[in-house]
């Protein structure tokens, strides 16, 4: 999932919940342009993959910087 404008009210409630922090490593993250993606930047993630028929329901997706969300891959991680 991109940085877009996907659910800018589920993003706020996530930023909320989770302090403004990786759900991975912990780190602050930055509200990014999809162009202009960093490191810290946040992103949507699913944390059961939607390969593995994860949904996009909100108790399936989190905030996660991009180093992790990109990083991920076909390994199963388990958020903070």
């Amino acid at each position: 999932m991109g940085n877009g404008s996907y659910r800018p009210e589920l993003r706020a409630i996530l930023r909320e919940k989770q302090g403004g922090r990786c759900c991975y490593c912990d780190v602050r993250m930055r509200i990014s342009f999809k162009s202009k993606m960093r490191p810290d930047s946040e992103t949507l993630e699913h944390l059961d993959r939607r390969t593995d028929r994860g949904g996009n329901d909100r108790g399936n997706i989190a905030l996660a910087c991009y180093r992790c969300n990109t990083g991920r891959g076909a390994s199963t991680v388990v958020p903070r």
